[in-house]
């Protein structure tokens, strides 16, 4: 299938993450708000929340959005005070892109399915580290890899959310918002 295709939904799939006094039960797989343009210009249109396991693809590459958590434009959501979060995935024939909200995000994904682009993920702390080490250095000498520029491109992308600088248009009113440092207008 190619980007802008229809295809028909083999299946959906649902489930709730639950919170217990004021946590998530469950904790691998903790949801993360990605802010309205943080994956790039209008991309996406709105906040959206995915599981920290869920695929955005980005450069040409499938990364989970819990490695790209930033602490600006894309973070972990918390409970605060929520007794649960309902979450979809939508299956198709095979492994493909799905628009959501203007955020390219993988469709269910199925081990004996063959991925539709190439996954990029940290293994750990220590691949997380090596990951920093290489975009420090990379002011004397760049060594980094695909996965490193792509999360400095949208860490530098979530320093203008929390400097304020970043204006977006909310989608059809043709009225900018700016996102400030503390939160974010988000849509109700």
């Amino acid at each position: 299938m190619r980007f802008g295709d229809f295809a028909p939904i083999k299946a959906m799939a649902s489930f709730t993450l639950n919170s217990v006094s004021g946590k998530w039960v469950g904790e691998s797989n903790l949801p993360v708000l990605v802010r309205c343009g943080a994956l790039g210009e209008n991309s996406p249109v709105a906040d959206l929340c995915l599981t920290a396991l869920h695929s955005v693809y980005v450069d040409g590459f499938l990364m989970q959005v819990g490695d790209l958590v930033n602490g600006t434009s894309i973070i972990f959501e918390a409970a605060d005070g929520r007794d649960g979060l309902d979450f979809f995935n939508i299956e198709l024939d095979g492994h493909d892109i799905l628009d959501a909200q203007g955020a390219f995000c993988e469709s269910l994904y199925r081990a004996e399915t063959e991925r539709c682009a190439p996954l990029l993920r940290f293994t750990g702390g220590r691949s997380q580290l090596r990951s920093r080490m290489r975009s420090a250095a990379s002011l004397v000498i760049d060594r980094r890899q695909s996965i490193d520029i792509i999360r400095d491109k949208l860490e530098e992308r979530g320093v203008g959310f929390a400097r304020g600088s970043l204006t977006m248009k909310k989608l059809g009113q043709g009225v900018g918002r700016t996102l400030r440092k503390g939160g974010s207008q988000r849509p109700r």
